[in-house]
């Protein structure tokens, strides 16, 4: 879409797009559009390590992540590799959480999106 400047979301709308940003976690609104296959368990997990999937940590940029969370860089990708980290023993991995809700994850005790 970067090349074709008259090729815009409005005129070819997000249809194609949602079975890729179900493989990062967004599910858009089921009045929207219906996944054919539910997610998998580690999919919809809760525990961050497992529901980073090997297919997630292609797509997803934890780099991009610990920018947005404001982050030191590096420390997500720490965690979800079980390396101890000083800095998620101050700051705890709960500061990740508001960036990672836009890619569909859903922290421990919180309700699920399409519930």
């Amino acid at each position: 879409m970067k090349r074709d400047k008259w090729r815009t979301l409005e005129r070819v709308g997000m249809l194609e797009y949602y079975p890729l940003l179900r493989l990062v976690g967004y599910l858009p609104p089921s009045d929207v559009w219906e996944p054919t296959t539910p997610l998998s368990d580690a999919e919809a997990s809760t525990d961050l390590r497992t529901w980073f999937t090997p297919l997630r940590r292609e797509l997803i940029s934890r780099r991009a992540v610990d920018r947005l969370s404001k982050g030191p860089l590096g420390v997500l990708n720490r965690y979800l590799n079980g390396e101890p980290n000083l800095t998620l023993k101050i700051v705890g991995i709960e500061r990740y959480y508001p960036v990672l809700r836009l890619l569909g994850y859903v922290p421990p005790g919180e309700p699920e999106q399409n519930a």
